[in-house]
């Protein structure tokens, strides 16, 4: 993906990249895992381990995150789980259908489409990067009790001004934190208000308590560092650069 020769080359790289993402969809980025529990057949999507294009591979093993956080947030197909359910035992007929509409889900191609071709998006400060990766360190009440949150999906980022390139700037944010340092964070963060999880509690309680979880982490100069790191390692793959 001398003059005339010159230009021939430059115009069959171009057709070739253009070539190269015409054949792959989000099918390629993603797949269905199955498992057995209680003698019932279980499956979730996940991101992909593999593919026979290296370009991939280096995608998929740096950015497994930032996929989680685009499928869980962006397409549609992973929340028809029980039309796949339908479907079992026949676990190849549950493959052939999670292609089909992932593949079909546009919006959600254009996303995977602009971030693996690097389509570039307004630089992003490293401010704004440690703001959104608070909100993932998440308390709040859930079921009656007081819960946090380290997800994917049940996250403070809708309490941000929304943007249209949320899905990249979020994605990497995740990513970031999806790893052993982001858990061990989470562990650190909700150190001082342990006994409070799992008990009755007011909102405004927890609204207090969340806000001191998201005043932490911005203050944590070790997450930011860890922020920054982990940009440098992955700059090449992203289509934003992280200004700081």
């Amino acid at each position: 993906m001398k003059k005339i020769q010159l230009v021939f080359i430059v115009a069959t790289c171009f057709f070739y990249s253009s070539f190269t993402w015409a054949q792959n969809k989000a099918s390629d980025f993603y797949r269905i895992e199955f498992y057995t529990e209680d003698n019932k057949i279980g499956f979730y999507d996940t991101p992909a381990d593999y593919h026979i294009n290296e370009d991939f591979n280096s995608y998929l093993s740096n950015l497994k995150g930032y996929l989680m956080y685009l499928s869980a947030n962006y397409s549609d197909v992973p929340k028809m789980y029980f039309e796949f359910e339908k479907l079992l035992p026949d676990t190849n007929a549950i493959k052939i259908k999670f292609k089909n509409l992932i593949d079909n889900d546009k919006q959600f191609n254009i996303f995977l489409h602009n971030s693996f071709n690097k389509k570039t998006i307004p630089p992003l400060h490293i401010d704004s990067l440690v703001y959104k990766v608070s909100r993932f360190y998440y308390v709040h009440i859930f079921q009656d009790v007081l819960a946090a949150h380290f997800c994917v999906g049940i996250n403070g980022l809708f309490e941000q001004k929304k943007s249209e390139y949320d899905p990249y700037y979020n994605a990497f944010a995740f990513n970031c934190i999806y790893n052993d340092f982001g858990t061990e964070k989470f562990s650190e963060y909700l150190n001082d208000i342990g006994d409070k999880i799992n008990k009755k509690t007011s909102e405004d309680v927890a609204k207090e308590l969340r806000e001191k979880v998201y005043k932490k982490v911005i203050n944590d100069n070790e997450m930011k560092k860890h922020l920054i790191s982990e940009y440098e390692s992955k700059k090449d793959l992203l289509n934003f650069e992280l200004i700081y």
